[in-house]
């Protein structure tokens, strides 16, 4: 039987303690990725799923060509980022509490990664890497925007796409299942979250 993705609450979620973490699978063109589970309530590990806030799509869904084909992405910003020059770097969101949590899970979600690749370079890649390393080799689910003072950081995933369609679906406000052209630039959306 096939095991059952787990949806879990950003809120609560504590990465180093609700995160079984496999060894990655290296590329040296494309850095690394970690491969992640969850537990489950039988404590077996599953894919886990996670469900944000409301999240603009500045650029709708990008489509590109892959080694096997197309391959699509989503791109979010976070509504309500004020640029505040006393701390550069750093995004705030002084009128949406919210957003401001969910951005900084990501953050600490990045930071807690990058931790516990660092601690274990011997294990993983069989060779001492510094921080430094793992940072440039490193995925980051936070990107820089290329224009920090107006627009905040970017969170970017894979859209499925298998067989020349989605592999996912698509739903208005009101559940009803609608298609992928409806999202177009600038659109907010609710996006349920695969962790790999």
């Amino acid at each position: 039987m096939p095991e059952q993705p787990k949806i879990t609450d950003w809120r609560t979620f504590n990465p180093a303690k609700d995160l079984v973490y496999e060894a990655p699978r290296q590329n040296s063109h494309r850095g690394f990725g970690i491969k992640v589970k969850v537990l489950d309530d039988a404590g077996q590990p599953v894919d886990m799923y996670h469900q944000g806030p409301v999240l603009r799509m500045p650029f709708g869904i990008g489509e590109m060509e892959g080694d096997y084909g197309k391959k699509y992405e989503a791109t979010f910003s976070f509504p309500g980022y004020v640029y505040d020059e006393n701390a550069p770097g750093q995004s705030t969101f002084p009128s949406d509490p919210e957003m401001e949590a969910y951005h900084e899970f990501l953050h600490n979600w990045d930071e807690f990664t990058l931790e516990l690749a660092t601690s274990k370079t011997q294990e993983w890649f069989k060779k001492k890497y510094s921080r430094e390393v793992i940072q440039e080799l490193y995925k980051h689910m936070l990107k820089d925007s290329t224009e920090p003072t107006k627009y905040s950081k970017l969170f970017r995933t894979k859209v499925p796409f298998r067989y020349d369609k989605f592999s996912c679906g698509f739903f208005d406000s009101k559940g009803n299942k609608v298609s992928s052209d409806v999202i177009q630039r600038g659109s907010k959306v609710v996006a349920l979250v695969k962790t790999t």
